[in-house]
């Protein structure tokens, strides 16, 4: 296995990243380049098909001259990307529009629509949940690809194929066919999320052509070979073998090795997002968890998020702590790191002070979007390290909350959570996540799963290892571990029921009424 690499090319939302590893799992060099996003209006995110693949074109030529490797020794390419985004294609593959992103909103319009075909059809939103395994919401391509309808029937006649990002780039790098991920193929909803195939049903009830969507194919599938004039853009050898990978956080759960049950991942990022694997297929009772394909073929993907996860300290960062951030670049340090010190000098459970992380109102599992941050118990006794620590406790409060749904849905206890994103370079906020979860954490020493991920799907494809399980064993290098500390458990347990408590007697009159008051007044 000396001298192989693999290389895995990651579309995110603001940029794209090629990395390339050795077949351990070791980065050996890597290269970004910014994708911009447009606002055409308030609601609606955009960016350019053709700079999106330009940029990953870029991006890996320059990762294969950082890494300094001979392009013959990269033995396979993957991609992994956003999800619930597309671009329209005419049938000589020119595109249409602009992408409209996982963000983008404008879809919400639809809603009422897509009831109204549920009522013909006769069925309802739980019916409709046992079958997609997703709750109905802007997030999901449907309501995006139903507005583009209404609002471009020119356009639309034009439509051959609506691509999804995998699909685009594979089309792009190989110059053959249109291939997106099986995994992502909950994200159409109209498909079934048991067996990862569309459902004709489904697709007739909304008056839409299974054709126009690209085939799905599992991870580690050969998609083609880099053409001639794709290997001039990106400096790969002609003919190196492309296989499919799947959308980002699937990688990602991926590339932290979370690969059998009883394990889950984590990104602590601007949002908070939980993946568990599991083996069996599943549906939350309530239908309010989002169950998704995993890379590993033939399992599931429980999914669950909060948008105020790291956000939340960057918010109490802009506003309330200038002067840590101006002494930080006077000194060339990192402000989060005096924010921690600060934050450790106040006991667990903050002396009582709650902080509630709904800066976006309250995410899955309650769904609620009346809800809104709050500090709670405030004393002439309490300081900024007693806000600051309240508010990563907060943000590790309301994660649990999902975790227990996800734990609800898929019947069993997560016995351990691997970590990433911003969060995952704290100790401290790790550790008291433990505490708060009663759950063992780890990191791993990649500090890029999602590309890890897509690259590990390309050595499965090439034959390297048999399965992405073998893959894990031998790629996912474990850095550190967080065991719970169960003086701490107790304390969080206790501030966890004051959490629940304080939403129950806020929802039904007072939040809603803060709610119509900003709407209205501010």
């Amino acid at each position: 296995m000396a001298n192989q690499y693999v290389l895995g090319v990651d579309f995110g939302t603001t940029g794209t990243k090629s990395v390339i590893y050795d077949l351990k799992g070791n980065e050996i060099g890597q290269c970004y380049f910014n994708t911009p996003t447009t606002y055409p209006r308030p609601g609606w995110y955009a960016q350019d098909p053709a700079d999106v693949i330009e940029k990953s074109f870029l991006s890996v030529k320059g990762a294969i001259a950082n890494a300094g490797v001979n392009p013959e020794d990269i033995i396979g390419v993957s991609f992994t990307h956003i999800c619930t985004s597309f671009v329209p294609v005419d049938k000589d593959g020119n595109f249409l529009y602009h992408i409209l992103l996982w963000c983008d909103t404008r879809g919400a319009e639809m809603f009422p629509y897509i009831r109204e075909c549920w009522e013909k059809a006769g069925i309802d939103e739980k019916i409709d949940y046992e079958m997609t395994g997703f709750p109905l919401g802007a997030l999901p391509t449907l309501s995006k690809v139903l507005w583009f309808r209404k609002h471009h029937p020119d356009l639309w006649e034009k439509t051959d194929k609506i691509v999804g990002m995998h699909a685009m780039l594979c089309k792009a790098f190989t110059g053959e066919n249109y291939y997106d991920d099986k995994p992502g193929i909950a994200y159409s909803k109209i498909a079934d999320a048991t067996k990862f195939e569309f459902n004709p049903d489904w697709a007739k009830m909304y008056d839409l052509d299974l054709s126009l969507y690209p085939k799905r194919v599992d991870t580690g599938t050969f998609c083609g070979r880099i053409p001639k004039d794709v290997a001039e853009k990106t400096g790969l050898k002609e003919g190196t073998p492309v296989y499919a990978g799947a959308g980002d956080q699937r990688c990602a759960c991926t590339g932290l090795g979370v690969v059998q049950d009883g394990m889950m991942s984590l990104c602590v990022g601007t949002a908070g997002v939980a993946h568990a694997y599991c083996s069996r297929p599943v549906r939350h009772k309530g239908g309010r968890i989002q169950i998704l394909g995993h890379c590993v073929p033939g399992a599931w993907q429980i999914e669950a998020n909060s948008s105020s996860a790291a956000s939340s300290v960057e918010w109490f960062k802009d506003h309330f702590c200038q002067l840590e951030s101006a002494n930080a670049k006077l000194m060339g340090t990192s402000v989060f790191d005096a924010m921690t010190e600060l934050a450790s000098r106040s006991p667990v459970g903050s002396k009582g002070l709650l902080y509630t992380a709904w800066m976006a109102g309250a995410d899955c599992p309650r769904f609620n979007y009346d809800c809104r941050g709050t500090f709670t118990g405030l004393t002439f006794a309490h300081g900024k390290s007693d806000m600051i620590r309240a508010v990563m406790e907060g943000v590790a409060l309301e994660i649990k909350s999902m975790i227990i749904g996800i734990e609800e849905t898929i019947e069993q206890n997560v016995n351990l959570i691997r970590v990433t994103g911003g969060g995952a370079k704290s100790d401290f906020w790790i550790q008291i996540m433990a505490d708060v979860f009663n759950k063992q954490m780890e990191t791993i020493k990649c500090p890029e799963a999602t590309s890890l991920g897509a690259a590990m799907c390309a050595a499965v494809g090439h034959g390297v290892y048999k399965d992405l399980k073998e893959a894990a064993a031998n790629m996912v290098q474990v850095d550190k571990r967080y065991e719970p500390i169960p003086k701490n458990v107790e304390i969080y347990a206790e501030l966890f029921d004051l959490y629940n408590r304080f939403y129950e007697a806020t929802t039904t009159d007072f939040f809603p009424g803060l709610n119509k008051f900003q709407n209205e007044r501010v």
